[in-house]
């Protein structure tokens, strides 16, 4: 396939952040006094939107008060504790995106995080933002595996969906990316394992999103 944009994942491909998002749905969960998901669980709902990740988790999913309820807790707590809001990128990613932009590529970063939580995270790395041509949120386009997100971007960076090589490192990325005919690359980064991702035929498995330099020419 031809490339001219990678669509990046947030969580688990470029932040090292799922133990983060694990911790605190428990404690939020535990707070509500609501039934503790597992972290299987937790891991299917990553990527989505987190209103409806979520209303997913809880024992009566169309209970949207609750839903509500439980949304402004995990924001609260998320926002309060530091060490649950403190972004880290994984080692190398700045190299990654640096010598994909000097290679002519655009870059899209794709995240199931509200844009404002985006926004924040980007403000911590100014030089990552930098490299992006494109910034595309759920709670702004639709939650995966819509394609709506992959159309946006490629509306913005001027290519077709087709063009665009989606990394990312859950099976609703790589299902966004099959409903949109992107080429798609999974990562062991984050919440899938390799027989998950073997087992959706995806296209390409790497170790890690960062492992991706060794194939540049």
């Amino acid at each position: 396939m031809c490339v001219s944009t990678w669509r990046l994942h947030l969580d688990g491909t470029l932040l090292n952040s799922i133990a983060q998002i694990e911790s605190c749905f428990v404690q939020t969960f535990t707070q509500e006094r609501l039934p503790v998901p597992s972290t299987e669980q937790i891991h299917s709902i990553i990527g989505l939107s987190l209103h409806e990740g979520i209303r997913r988790l809880l024992p009566d999913p169309e209970d949207r008060e609750l839903m509500t309820q439980v949304t402004a807790s995990y924001l609260e707590l998320f926002k309060q504790d530091p060490e649950l809001s403190r972004p880290v990128l994984f080692t190398g990613v700045m190299e990654l995106l640096a010598e994909l932009k000097a290679h002519g590529y655009k870059l899209a970063l794709a995240s199931g995080k509200y844009y404002a939580d985006v926004q924040l995270v980007l403000q911590a790395f100014p030089d990552m933002a930098a490299l992006l041509d494109t910034v595309v949120t759920s709670d702004r386009t639709a939650c995966k595996p819509d394609p709506l997100m992959m159309h946006r971007i490629a509306q913005e960076c001027g290519c077709e969906a087709t063009e665009i090589l989606g990394v990312g490192d859950a099976l609703l990325d790589i299902e966004m990316y099959r409903n949109a005919h992107s080429g798609e690359l999974g990562v062991l980064s984050g919440v899938c394992t390799w027989e998950q991702l073997q087992g959706m035929k995806t296209q390409f498995i790497l170790h890690e999103a960062t492992a991706l330099r060794a194939y540049l020419p």
